[in-house]
């Protein structure tokens, strides 16, 4: 039924604890595998009772690897040597082709910290086809795409909103179209990427910017004094020249 099913295993009392799943190339032959990687957040808490329970936060849209079989290719046999005609042909391999997206994070307010960031990669149909992970220098590794047929693809890239109360994600939402062409005997894709490329920013910390007039308390009430105090001298100053 497609069901993964993990071994159980152990962890201490503690919050933020970061698994990686991925899946494992056990190389058999004609199947390509799914080169994803998710981040799990575990959060392990007494439950009051002297019991410690586990909450599990699984990414957006859960913990799905996608792989595909490649049909091998057709092996025709010689023909007997008392038969007349040509040699078969050799039959191609499938035509496929892969390719990953290219992408940047920037973190302002703090050093940024490996895997701390995911992001997804959907289809024109919406459903998500790669996922993607931020490197500490900023870079965003992606899992590969693969496609089995010449044509168009439209694809959105977008940040996946983690669940940190002091990180401003970025909301922003990217087209890239992948133009895919037979040449020869393979698929070779284009991709076309909007202008500037890929970049997502995050702010850690108060980044909201103040509005209406800046100026310190503390300056306007200092100019207050001043000018009161211009004020009495001018009286005094009256008051003796009477």
């Amino acid at each position: 039924d497609g069901k993964i099913y993990f071994t159980e295993f152990k962890l201490l009392e503690g919050n933020g604890y970061k698994l990686y799943v991925s899946e494992v190339d056990t190389a058999i032959e004609n199947v390509l595998y799914d080169g994803a990687t998710y981040t799990v957040l575990v959060d392990v808490a007494n439950d009051g009772s002297g019991i410690l329970k586990a909450t599990v936060n699984y990414p957006d849209g859960g913990i799905i690897f996608r792989n595909e079989y490649k049909e091998p290719p057709v092996i025709i046999p010689d023909p007997d040597p008392g038969e007349l005609g040509p040699d078969p042909e050799p039959q191609p391999d499938t035509l496929m082709t892969s390719f990953a997206f290219n992408a940047t994070k920037v973190l302002t307010g703090r050093i940024m910290a490996a895997g701390e960031f995911q992001f997804q990669v959907k289809d024109s149909n919406g459903e998500v086809v790669a996922t993607g992970i931020n490197e500490a220098n900023g870079s965003i590794q992606f899992s590969p795409l693969v496609v089995f047929t010449p044509g168009r693809y439209v694809y959105t890239v977008s940040e996946v909103k983690g669940g940190a109360l002091d990180i401003t994600y970025d909301t922003k939402v990217y087209t890239v179209i992948v133009d895919v062409e037979q040449v020869g005997d393979d698929l070779a894709a284009t991709i076309n990427y909007p202008k500037g490329g890929l970049t997502f920013r995050n702010y850690f910390g108060d980044t909201t910017p103040r509005t209406g007039d800046a100026t310190p308390i503390g300056l306007l009430i200092a100019l207050v004094l001043i000018s009161g105090a211009g004020v009495a001298g001018l009286l005094i100053f009256k008051r003796k020249k009477k």
